[in-house]
């Protein structure tokens, strides 16, 4: 290699006119003297993903006949509350269908489609031990906390309410049915029973990607609403319209601990699919070929009809759909760039 390629090699790596990478190399490495060196390019977060996995409760005739308000959840198989119903008792869910609730998805999709805003994460703050105060006001200290959280906070949550409101329907099913199991009205499934599991805990799940649908960020954490806000459609103003009650319904969740970016989320995700999902489990656990990745190109055709699911080779969220229920031969496996 030459003098002049050898000089203009080195004049790329230590100019701030370098490639993305090497800007990030030498801002790792060394301190610039200089304030107005270029940065890297900005953080490439791109896109929240938000899940609410269904919760287990125990709608059955048996229980939902026993009170007034629950009684009209058997109002005919096609009608919202039918679909409330199932959705919130997957074992009812797996003897009878619904074309509008899919019984191999773990989670609450139109919680997801309408979902506006998401806020509450509590940030970890380490807490610390100090001493008393000397004659001249002196102190020292140590950490004294966790750098994980276990306590309970509120996470707030707008939904779009959409046409035939479904989420307030959702919601007084579901808060119904705690109050109800509180007063004994209503007895869990067995199984719940036996292992004496809280069976109205939703999962919350947050997954973060960049534009290559890799993985930045995720988080999970478990609770039920504790907010039901119907009582705002029965106030009345004289001056005011009420066009505009009933665009947006804020629910507020009553959560236990969260988990930040802990690798163990990536494979309990992948379990609570499998869980639900028996394409998904014969893939994974039998080496199956009954579902396939959807390319990027191809999600817009596959809307509303894919699975969530991590792929663990390359750290990415992606949507997986059945090849037989949609006569699919073949997909081209596209790796995706890091």
């Amino acid at each position: 290699m030459s003098k002049d390629k050898d000089f203009e090699k080195i004049k790329k790596l230590f100019s701030v006119e370098g490639s993305e990478n090497q800007q990030l190399i030498n801002a790792l490495y060394g301190t610039s003297p200089y304030h107005t060196t270029s940065l890297p390019q900005l953080n490439d977060d791109d896109k929240i993903h938000v899940f609410f996995t269904r919760p287990d409760l125990n709608l059955s005739n048996a229980n939902i006949y026993r009170d007034r308000q629950s009684a009209g959840l058997d109002n005919g198989k096609d009608t919202l509350q039918h679909y409330a119903r199932l959705l919130l008792d997957p074992k009812l869910n797996s003897v009878e269908f619904m074309d509008i609730v899919d019984d191999q998805s773990p989670f609450m999709s139109v919680f997801s489609n309408s979902l506006d805003t998401l806020s509450g994460f509590p940030d970890i703050v380490m807490e610390s031990w100090l001493s008393r105060p000397g004659m001249r006001k002196e102190q020292f200290g140590y950490a004294d906390g966790q750098s994980r959280i276990y306590y309970s906070f509120d996470l707030d949550a707008t939904f779009t309410n959409i046409v035939n409101e479904p989420i307030p329907t959702i919601i007084s099913t579901w808060m119904n049915y705690m109050s109800n199991v509180r007063e004994g009205i209503f007895t869990p499934h067995i199984h719940n029973f036996a292992s004496r599991r809280i069976d109205y805990m939703t999962g919350i799940w947050v997954i973060v990607t960049n534009k290559n649908n890799k993985i930045k960020k995720i988080a999970k954490t478990m609770g039920y609403p504790i907010a039901d806000p119907k009582g705002r459609y029965f106030n009345f103003t004289r001056m005011e319209s009420k066009l505009n009650e009933g665009k947006k319904i804020n629910i507020r969740f009553k959560c236990y601990g969260v988990d930040y970016n802990d690798p163990l989320l990536m494979l309990e995700f992948n379990s609570l699919m499998m869980a639900y999902n028996t394409n998904i489990r014969e893939s994974i656990l039998n080496n199956k070929n009954d579902i396939v990745e959807v390319p990027e190109r191809y999600k817009t055709m596959f809307k509303y009809r894919g699975y969530p699911l991590i792929d663990l080779r390359y750290n990415t969220l992606e949507y997986v759909i059945d090849k037989d229920k949609y006569k699919i031969k073949d997909i081209k496996d596209e790796t995706p760039n890091n």
